[in-house]
């Protein structure tokens, strides 16, 4: 079921969309959630005890042009996994490409308020 999160800026990435990326300096096929985010799935209630990293941006945060496990996010969330002392840690990438500090805005109220 594709389920966008409601005030979450709109955009031409449709939830649940699989989307080939090729240029010179890439070739990739890029996945959005049912949410409309790329990368996996991420529960909308955070776990107890569980510290939540957003992250927040354009397609310099999503990761345009680079596989997923290199994203900034990804790269974050296998360092806290390696190194966090106290406490799980789950970082989202609520990035969406050609969006700006309005949309970013948007997106932080709808996502940390559910």
């Amino acid at each position: 079921m594709l389920l966008p999160i409601p005030g979450c800026y709109s955009r031409a990435m449709t939830p649940g969309m699989t989307i080939p990326f090729k240029q010179r300096e890439f070739d990739l096929v890029v996945k959005y959630n049912r949410y409309g985010f790329r990368g996996a799935e991420f529960p909308i209630v955070k776990k107890q005890g569980e510290l939540r990293v957003l992250l927040l941006g354009d397609s310099m945060i999503e990761g345009q042009g680079v596989a997923e496990d290199r994203r900034v996010s990804d790269v974050l969330q296998k360092k806290l996994d390696k190194e966090a002392m106290f406490q799980k840690c789950a970082v989202i990438n609520g990035a969406q490409i050609a969006t700006n500090p309005d949309e970013y805005y948007r997106n932080l109220n709808a996502l940390v308020l559910l």
